[in-house]
């Protein structure tokens, strides 16, 4: 964190910090004013080191006890003059890391409110599994076109938007209006129709149980 042999930051890098800011910076405040020399010697884990062991069992005991509360009081900090807070709470955290997660959890509020999404909030989803599927093409170094057409499409493919007859009706009426499944000529062309009527039903669930084992063969590599 701290790469200088002198304890000191400028401002720009107290909140470059990851996490527990006032934390850091009132240890870094008690080593200047005590002028401190302090020096870290890393302990292997279960070494059967006494006083490590104390450590360790101290801290599983604090983790568990919710009535073991510090109230860090921030004022008169003489490292840190300016304290950023977010509806009255304490940032603690860096300020970009902070940033991103407010833009991605308001983000993702406006997306699960919208109300094609109604049936999803019925459903216990697993979303940051699911955003990792949808940019698991995505470069964020560079931007290229047929990627972003790809992810487009999964997205679409979610919302169950893709451009069947059904859903192009409602922009092109005067084209689609009496148009029945291509493939089946029989029925309407919708999302469910697609994946489940009889002539592909064998596909598909040969689809599925293809991706079930592939999904079970890369979950037992990664457990070995």
């Amino acid at each position: 964190m701290i790469k200088r042999k002198k304890f000191s930051l400028i401002e720009r890098e107290r909140f470059k910090i990851n996490s527990q800011i006032i934390s850091w910076n009132i240890i870094i405040d008690i080593i200047n004013i005590k002028k401190l020399s302090i020096k870290f010697l890393k302990v292997k884990a279960h070494s059967g080191v006494k006083f490590n062991k104390k450590v360790d069992n101290l801290i599983s005991t604090a983790h568990g006890n919710l009535n073991l509360m510090l109230t860090i009081k921030t004022n008169n900090m003489k490292n840190l003059l300016v304290i950023l807070k977010w509806k009255n709470i304490t940032i603690d955290k860096n300020i970009h890391a902070f940033l991103k997660t407010i833009l991605n959890t308001q983000g993702f509020k406006q997306f699960f409110n919208q109300n094609r999404n109604f049936k999803y909030r019925k459903i216990n989803i697993n979303w940051k599994i699911t955003f990792d599927v949808l940019n698991s093409d995505i470069e964020k170094e560079k931007t290229d076109f047929s990627l972003s057409r790809k992810k487009a499409n999964k997205v679409k493919l979610m919302m169950e938007k893709l451009p069947m007859i059904e859903q192009m009706k409602k922009s092109l009426s005067f084209i689609y209006q009496h148009k029945l499944c291509s493939r089946c000529l029989n029925e309407k062309e919708t999302f469910n129709h697609v994946w489940k009527y009889s002539n592909i039903s064998y596909t598909m669930d040969n689809i599925v149980k293809n991706i079930k084992n592939i999904l079970l063969e890369k979950t037992k590599k990664n457990t070995l």
